[in-house]
C-alpha cells in the first residue's frame, strides 16, 4: 500500500501554504502530521506538492528516506486532486493500492486512518459530507488518464464510477474538519466566550442546519420523482440518514439558544464589504 498525501491545493482561501501551517494546538505542520500516520501503515510516501510548495517541503523531508515529493505534471498541472493522481500514476503506471489523505484534514486520527486503510475501495463519509480525499484504492495509469480524457476533474467521480469505491461512515466529528481559512483554526471554549459571542455562533449554526435541513429535503423529493431501482433505494437512505442527523443536532444546539437573542447582521455585512 502506497502512501500518497494531497499537499499541492492553492490554498487560496486560507492565506498561506496549508502544508506548512501549524495549528496552536498541535506539535508539527501539517505535512508532518500527515506523513506522521501515513508512516504507521505504509512504507512509501507520495507527497504532491504545487510549484511554490515543491522546495519547502523537499527541505523539510529530506532526511524520511519513505517519503518522496512529487509536483503535478503538465498536461494536469493545478488541476486539483486528480492532478496529484496524476503524478503519482506516471511513477507507478501499473495498478497500484493507495491510501490517500489530503493535508488539510491535521486533526484526523490514526483510528480513522486505520479503518479506512482496512477496506479495499472506499472512502470516509460523515453525515453531511464524503471526504474523497480520506480513502484506500487501487488504479492504474490508463484507467486515470482514460477518465481525464472525458474532461471530468472530480476525485468523487473518479473514485465512484471508475474504482468503484463504497462509503465507509463516520459520526460527525471535530476530527473531519477541513480548515478553509486561518480564523477557524481559532475556536474558544464556551468558558472563554460572552454569552453575546456564543448566542450568535449558536445562531449561526442554527441557520446554517436549517439551511441543511432544507437542501436535503429538496433533494430527496428529486429523488422520490425517479424511476424505482436499487441506486434510487440507496440514494434515499444515504438521504434520509443526512436528514436525520441534521434534524438531531438542530435540536442539540436548539436547548442552548436564547429565543430573546437578536442577531445582529449588519456587522456581517460590514465585514464582508471590507474583504
Amino acid at each position: 500500500m502506497l502512501g500518497l498525501i494531497l499537499a499541492g491545493g492553492k490554498s487560496q482561501r486560507f492565506g498561506q501554504d496549508k502544508a506548512l501551517y501549524q495549528l496552536n494546538n498541535q506539535p508539527a505542520n501539517n505535512i508532518t502530521l500527515a506523513v506522521n500516520k501515513l508512516s504507521l501503515l505504509c512504507d512509501q510516501i507520495l507527497v504532491s506538492s504545487n510549484s511554490t510548495n515543491y522546495l519547502p517541503l523537499t527541505n523539510q523531508l529530506a532526511t524520511l528516506t519513505h517519503v518522496k515529493v512529487i509536483s503535478d505534471q503538465e498536461p494536469y498541472r493545478q488541476r486539483g486532486p486528480l492532478s496529484g493522481l496524476f503524478a503519482a500514476s506516471l511513477l507507478y503506471p501499473q495498478k497500484t493500492d493507495y491510501l490517500l489523505l489530503a493535508v488539510d484534514y491535521p486533526l484526523i486520527s490514526d483510528a480513522i486512518i486505520g479503518t479506512i486503510a482496512s477496506h479495499a475501495n472506499c472512502y470516509a463519509t460523515t453525515p453531511y459530507s464524503e471526504h474523497y480525499a480520506i480513502a484506500h484504492f487501487s488504479f492504474s495509469a490508463d484507467q486515470l488518464q482514460n477518465f481525464l480524457k472525458l474532461d471530468n476533474l472530480s476525485l468523487g467521480n473518479f473514485l465512484r464510477e471508475i474504482v468503484h469505491c463504497q462509503p465507509v461512515s463516520f459520526p460527525d466529528s471535530v476530527l473531519f474538519t477541513n480548515y478553509n481559512y486561518p480564523k477557524e483554526t481559532i475556536m474558544l471554549p464556551k468558558s472563554k466566550m460572552s454569552e453575546s459571542d456564543f448566542q450568535k455562533l449558536l445562531k449561526i449554526t442554527l441557520t446554517d442546519l436549517a439551511i441543511r435541513q432544507t437542501v436535503i429535503e429538496n433533494q430527496l423529493q428529486q429523488v422520490n420523482q425517479e424511476i424505482h431501482s436499487l441506486e434510487k433505494d440507496n440514494k434515499l437512505d444515504q438521504l434520509e440518514r443526512k436528514l436525520q442527523a441534521i434534524k438531531n443536532d438542530y435540536q442539540h444546539y436548539l436547548q442552548f439558544s436564547n429565543p430573546s437573542f437578536k442577531l445582529d447582521v449588519t456587522a456581517f455585512k460590514a465585514d464582508s464589504a471590507n474583504h
